[in-house]
């Protein structure tokens, strides 16, 4: 782009200096051809990587697709490579902290949301979107609103007001059944649990009638569905504010110590299996477990996956009190050393925002459509009228679903890990609910305000 202007002005300052001598009266030499504009095939040859923590059942192959097309009909010499992160998204954050100081600037990283404001105090060596159109994409001015609402791009948005980057995977936390299991247990597929007490009802039926778990809660290395548990038994928020300024953690109360008693004496009782991640979804996919509490993401990977009759319905609730989920996934983000890859990373964002890039990936996972472009899209609506699961997921994220908190301050990652340790005190060691409860909040408190 840059050569280019600087032939265009060549060309105008050999216009004017022509007519200039023709002015003067002299004979007027012949004019010089000016170079022919560079085409988009010129770019420099450029390869980014592209961090992401999809695995084989969960989007890898949607991902690999995406990437083939674009590397071969980009143009522009741009080669997109992925890498994929375990542990998710404090995987991502923790590898990208060890790459950054030893010099290595991958391209674009999937941030959690939950690490948004972690994010933003503790990597300033990313480009915000809105600094890449100013300063190297200025034909791209109004993108991000021909694609955004306000609300969605608000989870880009740290609390300081920056966006970080461009919100991409959004899910809701789906109760995944395996119908044929109901049916066995003498359950009725067509009404499945509401609350959380008919889930407990439907584990103790299929563990009496079937021998196997009722449950599997989702136990990665996040708060994606600790968070959920309390907030929906009538909590407000995670964190409050103070009137000096500092921060306090808000959850210990006695509504948390009644929510995570009861999911505490279903896992001791034998009806929630808790164990790592991919072997809970492994075991619910292999029809060993009746149901599963994880995200809309693997919406396509169950499907695809299972010899049985699998469904979704919402998120339970604590009795009659309202449901409120995380809204789950991450934004992507530009974390590029130099201008020819912040450049090549925007096209790739750019190429991976278009409807039929969004409605490859959302069909491919499960996850729901962030942009108003694609939601509008034939493809988009076809698929959410003929996919009952995604459905439900998408009018969930409508009615219920709440940002998924992000701590503030640059201890955010630790302060996530030690609410993954009480609730792993609480269900793996049986540990007392309410010591687990005091300590992770002490730590949390001490954190917030370092």
């Amino acid at each position: 782009m840059l050569k280019t202007k600087k032939h265009l002005l060549l060309l105008v300052v050999l216009i004017a200096l022509l007519t200039v001598a023709a002015c003067s009266g002299k004979p007027a030499e012949a004019p010089v051809e000016p170079d022919a504009p560079e085409t988009e095939k010129e770019w420099p040859a450029v390869t980014i990587e592209y961090w992401h923590i999809n695995n084989e059942t969960f989007g890898l192959p949607a991902i690999r697709q995406l990437i083939e097309e674009f590397n071969a009909t980009n143009g522009k010499n741009i080669t997109v490579v992925e890498k994929f992160i375990p542990d998710v998204y404090t995987g991502v954050a923790q590898n990208l902290q060890a790459s950054l100081a030893a010099g290595i600037y991958p391209g674009v990283v999937q941030v959690g949301y939950v690490y948004l404001n972690y994010f933003a105090d503790n990597f300033p060596q990313f480009t915000d979107p809105q600094t890449v159109i100013e300063k190297y994409a200025p034909e791209d001015a109004g993108f991000l609103d021909e694609i955004y609402s306000e609300a969605v791009l608000a989870l880009g948005t740290s609390i300081s007001g920056r966006t970080l980057g461009m919100p991409y995977s959004v899910s809701t936390p789906l109760l995944y059944y395996n119908a044929d299991l109901f049916r066995e247990a003498g359950l009725d597929p067509d009404n499945p649990p509401a609350t959380w007490d008919e889930v407990r009802a439907a584990a103790e039926a299929i563990k009496e009638k079937t021998g196997l778990y009722g449950l599997y809660l989702q136990a990665p290395t996040d708060t994606y569905n600790v968070i959920p548990i309390m907030l929906s038994n009538g909590l407000d928020e995670m964190y409050q504010i103070n009137a000096d300024g500092t921060y306090a953690a808000a959850f210990n109360t006695p509504e948390t110590i009644e929510a995570w008693t009861f999911i505490q004496e279903m896992t001791s009782d034998g009806l929630n299996i808790h164990v790592p991640l991919e072997e809970g979804v492994g075991a619910f996919a292999g029809g060993t477990v009746g149901m599963m509490i994880t995200t809309s993401g693997r919406i396509n990977y169950l499907m695809e996956n299972t010899e049985f009759d699998v469904r979704a319905t919402y998120h339970p609730t604590w009795g009659d009190k309202d449901r409120k989920v995380c809204i789950g996934g991450n934004l992507l983000v530009i974390v590029a050393e130099n201008e020819d890859d912040i450049l090549a990373s925007w096209e790739w964002l750019k190429f991976i925002f278009k409807p039929e890039s969004i409605a490859l990936w959302t069909q491919g996972t499960g996850y729901l459509p962030p942009t108003k472009t694609a939601v509008e899209s034939v493809e988009i609506k076809e698929w959410l009228d003929s996919n009952p699961m995604a459905s439900i997921a998408y009018k969930q994220l409508l009615s219920d679903a709440v940002p998924w908190t992000s701590w503030p301050g640059p201890n955010g990652l630790q302060v996530d890990q030690y609410l993954v340790d009480m609730r792993d005190a609480i269900l793996s060691n049986f540990d007392d609910v309410q010591t687990a409860v005091d300590d992770a909040e002490s730590k949390i408190n001490t954190l917030l305000n370092q």
